[in-house]
Order: C-alpha cells, then structure tokens, then sequence
C-alpha cells in the first residue's frame, strides 16, 4: 500500500485486518453488539456502521447468530465472527494467524471459501500456518520460514522443483540398510527408518541406483514402492537442505513455519 510499517503509525491500523490465533472477541456480548464495538473504534457510526455490520453478519454466514453471545458459539462460529470484526472497516490487508486450527473439516472448508472470496475481491489475505497442506491447498504464493529467515517461496507448484524431484522410493531392506544408504549417492538424499530406506527422485533413477548399491554392499532388497512427496515431506526435505547449508538451528523446535 506504499507505506513503511512503523510502530504508532495510525494509518497502519487502517488498512489491516488482523485475526489471531486465540479468540479475540468480547465473550458475553453478541455478535451484532461485538461487532458494533469493533466498528465504531474504526470510525464507523450511524448509518455507515449498521450497513457495515449487516454486511459482514451476512457475508460471514452468521445472521442466525448475529443475536447470540459469542462464548456460546461453536468453534468455527466464533473464528467466522473473529474475522467479521477484522473486516468490519474494509481492509484492503488481512492478517489470518492459525485460522483453521482446532476446526471441523466442515468449518475448515468453509472458511477456505471465505478466504478465497476476499483474495478474488482484490484483497490481500496472508495466512501464517503450521499446516503444510493447508497452505499449500489455498495460497497463490508460500514463503517458508525457518528462524524467522525466508528458505524459499514461490507458488505451490515450483515449489517441489526446489527439491529436484516430487517422486520417492521406500525400498525394505535386509541385511545393512544403513550400508545400502551411505552407497547412494548424495543427490537421492537416502534416509533411513530401521530396515527401510527412502530415496527422492525420479522413480526409475532411484531404482536402478538402489539395485546397484544393494549390489556393492550385499543387501537384500525384499519389497519396493513409488509414492508421490506430500508437502509435509517436501517442507522436512526444503528445511534439511537449507540446514546443511546455513548450519545447526538454535532454537528448540527447528523454527520452521509457513506464510501463504
């Protein structure tokens, strides 16, 4: 929006509509009154502010709850009326911290498409989420973070292309898995689970490698499978490799998150 972001600056305020992670509303007031609050705090009054909580009552699917207190919503009401009050003064930015988290898959979905109905109004919606498939499934961009650095970004579908491959092989392995292992070569990122071993990489590759490195260190291949990465896997593989370039991670969960 061509502003800096500087802590006192009104304007900032203004143009954000920030939702976040634990509730965030008045508890034992209803909806309407919640929402008629939030409304006047930005400036909105009279006639101008009964429009605007009409609107987003209806535009949230809550005007059958527009008249019950919010601590005796259910889960997915309580973020839809959330988001209400973040939207109630038309941001052109909304900030979603966690938004699905503890929802129904029904509330999930539903909110989904809410989403996706700001960002086609020309809204730009940030979602900041520990759900790798989540961000995935409904982002126009991702950045992955990881000790508050970006790793990488770009669109879902370049993504996995970071990785050199979206296909793996689980290869069950007798007599000296971890032997078969460090016979890969590096670029098929071997790792190993008790007797099985998992490469990256085109399928046929993988597997002519894994046949010649059984070979080498006399292992056994008992059972193979070919499996797409899913995104939890393609976020492990992304922060792994920016681990081995930027070295060991100081904080005590790894500090990886995702912005979509």
């Amino acid at each position: 929006m061509g502003i800096d972001v500087r802590p006192g600056d009104p304007r900032i305020k203004s143009l954000i509509g920030y939702v976040a992670e634990g509730p965030s509303f008045f508890p034992e007031l209803s909806v309407e009154a919640g929402l008629r609050i939030v409304g006047s705090l930005h400036g909105l009054s009279g006639e101008r502010l009964r429009e605007r909580v009409d609107e987003v009552i209806s535009g949230m699917g809550l005007t059958q709850y527009r008249g019950r207190r919010y601590a005796h919503l259910s889960r997915g009401l309580r973020r839809r009326a959330e988001i209400a009050a973040a939207i109630i003064h038309d941001p052109p930015v909304l900030i979603l911290d966690e938004p699905t988290l503890g929802l129904d898959v029904f509330s999930v979905a539903a909110l989904r498409n809410i989403i996706r109905g700001f960002a086609e109004r020309g809204k730009a919606v940030v979602i900041a989420t520990h759900n790798i498939a989540e961000a995935m499934s409904i982002s126009d961009k991702v950045f992955i973070l990881r000790n508050g650095v970006v790793i990488a970004s770009g669109p879902p579908s370049e993504l996995r292309s970071l990785i050199g491959a979206e296909e793996a092989l689980i290869a069950k392995v007798e007599g000296g898995a971890e032997a078969l292992a460090e016979a890969l070569p590096s670029r098929f990122r071997a790792r190993v689970e008790g007797d099985t071993v998992t490469l990256v990489g085109p399928v046929h590759e993988c597997l002519k490698a894994l046949l010649e490195a059984a070979d080498t260190v006399g292992a056994r291949i008992v059972s193979v499978a070919a499996k797409e990465l899913t995104w939890e896997e393609v976020f492990m593989r992304l922060l792994e490799g920016r681990k081995e370039e930027r070295g060991p991670c100081q904080c005590p969960l790894g500090g990886g998150g995702v912005l979509g």
